[in-house]
């Protein structure tokens, strides 16, 4: 029986993969047989993002028969070719290729883009979203010359990214959905980028909030609190997702604006004192 663990799901999950990725083998090794196997693929994860291609290559073989196609997206993302083969001809199927596709348009790897195509790979719209999110212009393009047509999906991408020209030239081809771009934009901390989705029609602001609150992106936060009127409900929910999100600060930030929350109240979360900078 694995062993109980003593950290959050989260924390354990990371941990897992920075090791992986880091290389060290040895204690994730350790760690495996220890645990029955218990994080192979948060181990696996890790070591297909640091592009290991020999360590990976042993856990396939230790466990044959077992499904690695979730790995693919991660070694897309390193870059190393050999990797991305070894798990195109074991485990393989068409939602992982799409992942794969992602990541490594993200990344700006151009030979595992191509290498993926040849597999299969044509969900083209996911492709746009990495390239977008990576500000990788030149995949950008070929998406969109392959046939990618849900340019709102690459506009969230560029929002999230920051990359306000991959945002113009989705907008060029069409792309028009502010409130989802705002709503990126918000929940990875581009403050330029969440102005200009405002300035272009966004009107979502509560989400656009809580978004914030949640990523901790104070800056964006009070510009969000200084410029809009934002109903009790809203401020409530945006200090709840900042609980839920471990941003016990913002939850503080909040209550002193006057937002309240019942549900944080009963746990006694808001009488708690944190240190805010100053």
């Amino acid at each position: 029986m694995a062993a109980l663990r003593t950290e959050s799901v989260s924390a354990y999950d990371k941990r897992l993969k920075r090791l992986a990725q880091e290389g060290h083998f040895e204690e994730c090794l350790a760690h495996l047989k220890k645990h029955d196997d218990d994080g192979i693929f948060c181990i696996l994860k890790g070591a297909c993002r640091g592009g290991h291609y020999n360590f990976v290559r042993h856990l396939f073989d230790e466990r044959k028969g077992w499904y690695f196609g979730s790995t693919l997206r991660d070694a897309a993302r390193s870059g190393n070719e050999e990797l991305v083969t070894l798990i195109l001809d074991h485990h393989i199927c068409g939602t992982e290729l799409s992942m794969g596709l992602k990541g490594a348009c993200r990344r700006g790897h151009r030979n595992i883009v191509d290498l993926l195509i040849k597999r299969g790979a044509n969900d083209w719209d996911q492709g746009l979203y990495g390239a977008c999110r990576g500000g990788q212009l030149d995949l950008a393009y070929l998406m969109l010359r392959k046939g990618a047509k849900d340019v709102n999906l690459g506009m969230n991408g560029a929002c999230s990214g920051g990359h306000e020209g991959l945002g113009l030239l989705m907008i060029h081809h069409g792309a028009d959905q502010w409130d989802r771009g705002f709503n990126c934009a918000c929940a990875h901390g581009h403050l330029k980028l969440a102005e200009w989705m405002v300035a272009r029609g966004a009107g979502n602001y509560g989400k656009g909030l809580s978004s914030a609150c949640g990523g901790g992106h104070w800056a964006v936060m009070d510009y969000i609190l200084a410029e809009f009127n934002l109903t009790d409900r809203e401020l409530g929910f945006a200090m709840e997702h900042a609980y839920v999100c471990d941003q016990p600060e913002i939850v503080q930030y909040l209550a002193q604006k006057g937002a309240f929350s019942k549900v944080l109240a009963e746990k006694g979360i808001l009488s708690v004192s944190v240190q805010l900078d100053t």
